[in-house]
């Protein structure tokens, strides 16, 4: 992956030592990949068959049920008529809940080329998603992200501790958008490690994706 990270051992990084990052290419995840750009292909082509309108109904109709299976996911409640409503600019001036979450999903299909191109861009987009959602005590605290570490628990058991301090964050986050440069590596693969490496440096306090609380799990910091 051309980017290395520390390992976990008994809960706490081992900053001694880091390992290049990689990935065991098996026969399986070749057919995945494969049928996965296949069925897209399929997906195209029938929806160009359709009315603009048509289309218009139909993508709408998919991102409501996204939004709604992510928010339970990590243990939000939403409603589709709420989601609906912000989706069709129906919402009270002053409600700021999903309303950036929409936004950005709503965006993707006039993105043809979604690019990272610098560190800064995560805490961009983490501020178009999630921000006004976040608790007054997981507002970030660094230059661009957090400057206190935060570990993942069940029970009394440390799973995770997360990079600290700042610096090595964006030098990790940093290692991540080259690698999504890295053409040489199917894009697939590229979402994948990113969204695990994304996870493992944790960059923010909540809002990194499916919320580290799920199940027995907690999330600690030094701030709540």
């Amino acid at each position: 992956m051309g980017s290395s990270i520390p390992p976990i051992q008994k809960g706490h990084f081992n900053s001694q030592n880091e390992f290049s990052l990689f990935i065991v290419h098996i026969p399986e995840l070749f057919e995945l990949n494969e049928q996965i750009i296949a069925l897209s292909q399929k997906i195209e082509s029938l929806a160009n068959e359709l009315p603009d309108l048509a289309k218009n109904q139909y993508l709408n109709h998919l991102l409501i049920n996204e939004l709604q299976s992510t928010n339970e996911i990590e243990q939000v409640r939403s409603t589709k008529k709420e989601l609906t409503a912000i989706l069709n600019q129906h919402t009270p001036k002053n409600q700021k809940r999903f309303v950036g979450l929409v936004q950005m999903y709503q965006s993707f299909p006039q993105t043809e080329h979604f690019q990272l191109n610098s560190v800064a861009d995560f805490r961009e987009i983490y501020d178009q998603l999630v921000a006004n959602d976040i608790a007054v005590d997981d507002q970030l605290d660094g230059l661009l992200f957090r400057k206190e570490s935060v570990t993942v628990m069940a029970n009394t058991r440390a799973l995770h501790r997360d990079l600290t301090p700042e610096t090595k964050i964006i030098k990790h986050l940093n290692n991540l958008v080259i690698f999504m440069r890295d053409e040489s590596v199917p894009i697939l693969y590229r979402i994948m490690l990113m969204h695990y490496f994304f996870e493992y440096i944790h960059p923010f306090y909540d809002g990194n994706g499916p919320r580290w609380s799920l199940s027995s799990f907690s999330v600690f910091s030094p701030k709540s």
